[in-house]
């Protein structure tokens, strides 16, 4: 079984790669690639087969590359592991030729503008931040960049207390008040028809590098429920992650990624490897289960705290 990841040097690219090490049921060939020259990014050591990608910011480039490695290796599924690269196969998925799953690209651009999203989001009842339009009578708000990643293009500001603010007054930003309380990221696991299988629910603990770093996994009825709600609206299959924020019994949306998340590695530790089930299902048509079978194996209420090592490449000038 040929699976290929691209942009391995991110975290969400890293975490699939460990979980399609750990399946001995199939022999898998992982295929990755990144811009980068093999060993001067740990992802292209941990991968069968390496190839240097141009930057994805070149489509026509890009999906003739994606192309070439499909005809090369015979690619069986292509796992997308980033927003850009989902927003491309989405927009080009009559050109590429490897075989991978996601939303339709209308899907897809949506969640990758995050205003555009919370907007479309209110309008269907789900709660969310509002959005400021002035920030008189305001206290703590956040300015938040309509397309980034992780906690890249956040700022958050307590106008009672600061003194100045940074000058975020642009179209890229939009404003919604701060939402103190808990952050619970979501974990989703949907069928070809974007019917959910797994939803785990799971509270930052702690945060390191713009990313979840401990976590607790918690059943929470209703974050599974409005997550069922949303995927239902917008037909997710494969991998996404949602955020939200829980303050007093309220529940803001606050975001989707249409992808495995940087920390889905929790989901799966708490679990069971259900990269394989995904495998198994989007590469071997096989049928899934209902998702209160795959539920029955998150172990609820436990705590899991990210392990990162180092690597050291050896090298070589050719």
């Amino acid at each position: 079984m040929n699976i290929q990841i691209n942009n391995i040097h991110s975290t969400n690219s890293l975490s699939i790669i460990k979980a399609l090490s750990r399946i001995e049921k199939y022999d898998i060939i992982v295929i990755g690639s990144d811009i980068y020259k093999k060993g001067e990014c740990a992802g292209s050591l941990l991968v069968d087969k390496y190839y240097q990608a141009p930057p994805i910011t070149q489509e026509a480039e890009y999906i003739n590359f994606l192309n070439d490695v499909n005809e090369k290796e015979n690619v069986d599924l292509l796992i997308p592991a980033s927003d850009a690269e989902a927003v491309l196969l989405s927009k080009y998925i009559n050109q590429v030729k490897t075989k991978f799953f996601l939303a339709d690209y209308e899907t897809v651009a949506l969640f990758k503008d995050k205003l555009k999203a919370t907007q479309e989001l209110m309008k269907n009842n789900i709660k969310v931040p509002r959005i400021c339009d002035n920030l008189f009578n305001e206290k703590k708000v956040i300015f938040r960049k309509r397309n980034s990643v992780n906690s890249l293009g956040i700022y958050i500001v307590d106008l009672e207390k600061a003194e100045y603010i940074e000058n975020h007054f642009h179209p890229d930003y939009f404003v919604q008040p701060y939402i103190e309380g808990d952050t619970v990221i979501v974990d989703v696991f949907s069928d070809k028809e974007g019917v959910p299988k797994l939803i785990i629910p799971r509270k930052t603990i702690e945060i390191k590098d713009g990313t979840a770093f401990r976590s607790q996994i918690v059943y929470d009825e209703t974050i599974i429920a409005i997550t069922k709600n949303i995927c239902n609206l917008y037909k997710l299959p494969g991998f996404c992650n949602l955020d939200f924020k829980v303050n007093n019994g309220e529940y803001y949306f606050i975001e989707l990624n249409v992808r495995f998340a940087g920390s889905g590695i929790f989901s799966i530790i708490a679990s069971f490897n259900y990269i394989e089930t995904y495998l198994e299902h989007f590469v071997l048509n096989e049928t899934l289960h209902d998702m209160d079978y795959y539920m029955k194996y998150v172990c609820w209420d436990s705590i899991v705290t990210r392990y990162l090592e180092e690597l050291i490449y050896p090298y070589i000038s050719e």
